[in-house]
């Protein structure tokens, strides 16, 4: 267990006291990885940075009550792979249909070059 340098220590210490499972536990910090949220631009292009690779669109950028402490990334997915519709414990934090919603950590996607995968095309695809 080691202190975090880039939370100022008097948090830490604060969320310590509060938490005895604080160090072996990061998730329960307050502002659990805001540096690496505040990198990410709502409109980003991204994915799931697991094997599923599930591509979408940032749509929120902040903190979800009643799913953890710390900072989330609502995405908007292509595809109905998700598990919600961009609300969480009845509260809208973005909107898309049912299954094309996800909140994932920021440390647990990727942004960048993502698109769209292209719908079949008769022409394109003809052999």
């Amino acid at each position: 267990s080691t202190i975090n340098a880039k939370i100022p220590l008097e948090i830490q210490i604060k969320d310590a006291l509060e938490n005895p499972d604080y160090f072996n536990h990061p998730e329960l910090v307050v502002d659990y990885q805001k540096e690496e949220a505040d990198a990410i631009q709502i409109g980003s292009r991204c994915q799931s940075a697991d094997a599923l690779k599930r591509k979408g669109e940032v749509r929120y950028v902040g903190k979800v009550q009643g799913i953890g402490n710390g900072y989330w990334i609502g995405i908007y997915l292509d595809d109905p792979v998700g598990n919600c519709n961009g609300t969480s414990n009845g509260t809208e934090y973005f909107t898309c249909p049912e299954n094309y919603g996800i909140f994932l950590r920021p440390k647990d996607i990727e942004v960048g070059d993502f698109p769209k995968d292209d719908d079949f095309d008769m022409e394109q695809d003809m052999i």
